[in-house]
């Protein structure tokens, strides 16, 4: 997370997406070798392994955690689509909204600086005549 937080920056967009798709990391500190000795030979020697806590840690992750985190992505795409219909939406609502007189007055406009620079572009292409006895 400080990498992300170097890269991204805390509290940015980016970062926060990251967050979601990483969680929270949990580390522990465990010894499997001392484990499996403690496990047939020595329950203390279990309880000092930390192996547990790890155990109950990977089946909650397994049996809870891990459903929310594989549709995170596909959590993430459908807020990202149903953000841009909203939007979509919202350009027709304000295109629709407009006001006829309006939307006449400024269709006429664009036609009307369109035929401008149609006869400046006519202007320009025309053919130039010779002067009469000039070379």
């Amino acid at each position: 997370m400080e990498r992300a937080k170097k890269k991204y920056g805390k509290g940015s967009a980016d970062y926060e997406i990251y967050q979601k798709k990483i969680g929270t990391p949990k580390v522990f500190g465990l010894s499997a070798k001392t484990a499996l000795n403690a496990k047939t030979h020595d329950p203390t020697l279990l309880a000092e392994s930390h192996f547990p806590e790890f155990e109950t840690a990977l089946d909650k992750f397994l049996a809870e955690e891990r459903g929310a985190t594989i549709l995170q992505v596909p959590v993430n795409r459908a807020i990202a689509s149903a953000t841009a219909i909203l939007q979509a939406i919202s350009l027709q609502e304000n295109g629709l909204a407009m006001d006829k007189d309006k939307c006449i007055a400024a269709c006429d406009k664009a036609v009307a600086e369109i035929k401008v620079l149609q006869s400046q572009k006519a202007l320009e292409t025309e053919p130039k005549s010779p002067r009469d006895g000039k070379n």
